[in-house]
């Protein structure tokens, strides 16, 4: 029997976690962080027509 070693996977940045509030829009939150919509929408796998719900947890990426 052999025991395979297992080496944990690097963590990404997580970046900041945001909770979507009434009103929002990707690109308002973009704009608040600083970022590209585009950037929120890769870090978040989200597929077109991008629309986010109330509740929803996406991550913001920052920059190292």
């Amino acid at each position: 029997v052999r025991s395979a070693s297992r080496t944990p996977s690097p963590t990404p940045d997580a970046g900041v976690r945001y909770t979507v509030r009434p009103g929002d829009a990707l690109e308002l939150i973009a704009g608040q962080y600083g970022v590209s919509s585009a950037a929120i929408v890769e870090e978040n796998d989200l597929v077109p027509p991008y629309i986010l719900e109330v509740g929803q947890v996406l991550v913001i990426p920052t920059e190292q």
